[in-house]
């Protein structure tokens, strides 16, 4: 959990730098987000796998993924900033692709309107399906 904490936390580092925050108040509000997060994804998608990425023994990203009868839904993937762009994320979206492809189901996931891994799944054949109020959820169709 620790590592889960430090991998959350550094993806709101921009959003969170414009708030002159002293560095223990920004601890402690980004762990009650990342528990609220936690406690959302396990509550609402008691069925969805969550697992570690890791490289080689070291831990590296996470993957949340929900598993349905009619879709793949990525919850949540997220690689530390330090791995980024060596086709790690691409890998692993593509093996949900393959696993999508076998089941005839398409993969979905939602993204916020800022979203920074957008190019990575158009460039993959993700097209937008849904609007929400935060984002859009898009998805690949095999």
């Amino acid at each position: 959990m620790p590592f889960l904490l430090e991998l959350y936390a550094g993806t709101r580092e921009e959003e969170l730098a414009v708030f002159d925050l002293p560095p223990e108040r920004k601890e402690a509000f980004l762990k009650q987000q990342f528990d609220a997060q936690h406690s959302h994804y396990t509550e609402e998608f008691e069925s969805a796998s969550f697992d570690v990425i890791t490289v080689s023994g070291r831990p590296i990203g996470r993957l949340y993924v929900d598993r349905q009868d009619d879709e793949i839904h990525i919850l949540d993937i997220i690689i530390a900033p330090e791995r980024r762009g060596a086709g790690i994320g691409t890998g692993i979206v593509r093996d949900l692709m393959a696993e999508a492809r076998e089941k005839s189901v398409p993969v979905r996931i939602h993204i916020n309107f800022t979203e920074l891994s957008r190019p990575l799944f158009e460039r993959l054949g993700f097209v937008d399906d849904e609007q929400t109020q935060f984002g859009v959820f898009i998805k690949w169709q095999p």
